[in-house]
């Protein structure tokens, strides 16, 4: 008897040390970090925030990264910079199981919160789940799902001080970090973000991006205690996604130096004509630069975006290259040398960095209008 009363009570202790260990996990908080995909809307990573039920399976997700395809309007507010994201509830397990789909690794942080602040940020989530509150006006730099969480954090913590190393970075280098082993998209981004993304990001800044909320908390505290109590995999797809992110070649930049090597070529055979080919070929050229700067200009002054403001890629970009089909081409002709000398200026003065590939480009540009011109006033000479 004296032993089986023994086991009684040892069962009766595990029974009460479960259910304490349960209620204690109950409503705990943490950051979930997933690793940028290979798929270009996910290259810049996610966060969300995981609110910890009695069961696994109960486990729910806060996603401040949802957007609707059918809301009114989308797309035209999507170009306009007015897209409405909104914040979502999702089951945990089915996030997690999307994402070992997507092959993404996934990181949690569990928040180091006393009970007061635990009760605060489920009731600031629950607040801004409220269908009156849940839809915000996307802006990729200063609110998205990764900001959102930041102000979150920064008002449940009293005097949250960031440790971690910063590294003065301007906001294109840092989405470069994300784009560079995507050459073709790293070249459009820089095409389409102006002057404005080369500030330099503060600390607080950086954490537009998920990795940066992730490193920058992980270094955390607040009056003295590690804002996150342990820094973990979920998902671990690390050696697949250092073989997606190996070093890749800049194939566009290259692409357009093979052109103007080809344009020098071109200029040393000292034609005296030029064959028709050749002139639909810079006529083709001339109009995709025109209208490459339409768009650019519609981004700048038709869109509440904030990157593509004061975009000076007009400058080698611009709509005058359209005037070069008109009786005022030679003079049109003087105006375009003399902005992609302001191009090289700019580039100097640092005022805006450009791609690499503008070099090539603006190079290419000018030695195809200096054969215009030979050719306006070999005609003019014949007349």
């Amino acid at each position: 008897m004296p032993i089986v009363k023994y086991f009684g009570v040892l069962l009766l202790l595990i029974y009460c040390i479960a259910i304490g260990y349960g209620r204690q996990g109950k409503g705990d908080i943490s950051l979930i970090t997933a690793a940028p995909g290979a798929d270009m809307y996910s290259y810049f990573g996610h966060t969300a925030i995981k609110v910890k039920g009695s069961k696994s399976s109960e486990d729910i997700i806060y996603n401040y990264g949802t957007f609707d395809f059918d809301q009114p309007n989308f797309y035209t507010n999507f170009l306009k910079g007015k897209l409405l994201y909104s914040l979502s509830k999702q089951s945990y397990p089915r996030l997690l199981q999307s994402y070992h789909y997507e092959q993404r690794s996934v990181y949690e942080q569990p928040l180091n919160l006393s009970e007061t602040q635990r009760q605060q940020l489920l009731q600031a989530l629950e607040e801004n789940y409220k269908p009156e509150n849940r839809a915000y006006l996307y802006e990729f730099f200063f609110d998205n799902c990764s900001t959102r969480s930041r102000d979150l954090f920064d008002a449940t913590y009293s005097g949250i001080a960031y440790q971690s190393n910063y590294t003065p970075l301007t906001f294109r280098e840092l989405l470069e970090e994300h784009t560079c082993h995507y050459p073709l998209v790293d070249f459009g981004i820089d095409l389409i973000i102006g002057s404005r993304a080369d500030r330099i990001a503060s600390r607080e800044e950086q954490m537009f991006l998920p990795k940066y909320v992730h490193d920058h908390l992980n270094e955390a505290l607040s009056n003295g205690e590690s804002v996150v109590k342990e820094d973990y995999l979920v998902l671990d797809f690390r050696d697949l996604e250092n073989l997606r992110n190996s070093p890749t070649i800049d194939y566009v930049t290259l692409f357009f130096f093979a052109l103007l090597l080809v344009e020098i070529v071109l200029m040393l055979m000292q034609q005296n004509t030029k064959p028709r080919w050749l002139k639909v070929y810079d006529s083709m050229w001339y109009s995709i630069l025109g209208v490459g700067s339409i768009v650019l200009l519609v981004m700048w002054l038709g869109t509440d975006h904030y990157a593509t403001k004061a975009n000076y890629n007009v400058t080698w970009m611009s709509p005058f290259y359209f005037l070069l089909f008109s009786r005022y081409r030679r003079q049109v002709g003087y105006v375009i040398i003399g902005l992609l000398c302001l191009t090289g200026l700019i580039s100097v003065l640092g005022l805006q960095q450009y791609h690499w590939a503008v070099l090539p480009i603006s190079c290419l540009t000018a030695l195809k209008i200096t054969r215009l011109l030979k050719r306006v006033d070999t005609e003019q000479s014949h007349t």
